[in-house]
């Protein structure tokens, strides 16, 4: 799987489509840092979650990234081809993309704001 978090500011309208449901997404980020041994790429992360100062110990890292994916914080973007999301932001109908982010109050002004942009795309 190859996916990246990113921060909700960074988001630009072509992500909509790639970006799983918070709460889908938390569980997705929890179960991979989970199994991945490294912490090099845990301290960016935890710094991009809100984390300060230095990396505390593992449990405590992965609680902070993966409550800040559940909050919409940060946000997971699948983008391999393989494995899209379950869940996504957006989806497309056949004319347009629609909003799917009802069920996502922290990421619905988000993609409210980009929407408009992604369906001028087409």
């Amino acid at each position: 799987m190859f996916w990246k978090l990113m921060p909700c500011h960074a988001v630009r309208d072509i992500d909509l489509p790639f970006i799983e449901s918070p709460t889908l997404a938390s569980s997705k980020v929890k179960d991979k840092l989970s199994r991945e041994p490294g912490r090099e790429g845990l301290s960016q992360l935890y710094a991009k979650a809100g984390g300060c100062g230095v990396l505390p110990d593992r449990e405590v890292a992965i609680r902070t990234i993966v409550k800040a994916v559940k909050q919409g914080t940060l946000l997971l973007v699948l983008n391999d081809g393989f494995d899209r999301p379950f869940l996504p932001l957006v989806e497309w109908n056949g004319k347009q993309w629609r909003s799917n982010a009802h069920w996502a109050f922290s990421t619905s002004g988000l993609v409210d704001s980009l929407l408009p942009r992604l369906n001028a795309r087409g």
